[in-house]
């Protein structure tokens, strides 16, 4: 093979892998943030009904 076609080649590769890593890793922080945002709202709605079994005798 052509030493410049190999080294295309590789360039190509090496972009598309740092792509694809870039995409997991933002993929990754949006999944956790969903998840944090989730327990928090899950935590705020077993607040609110504490507080409303709470008022009531």
């Amino acid at each position: 093979m052509d030493p410049l076609k190999a080294a295309a080649a590789l360039l190509f590769c090496l972009a598309l892998f740092w792509l694809v890593l870039r995409l997991t890793q933002r993929l990754m922080t949006m999944a956790i943030a969903a998840g944090h945002a989730e327990e928090r709202r899950r935590l705020e709605a077993e607040a609110q009904a504490d507080q409303a079994t709470g008022a009531v005798p």
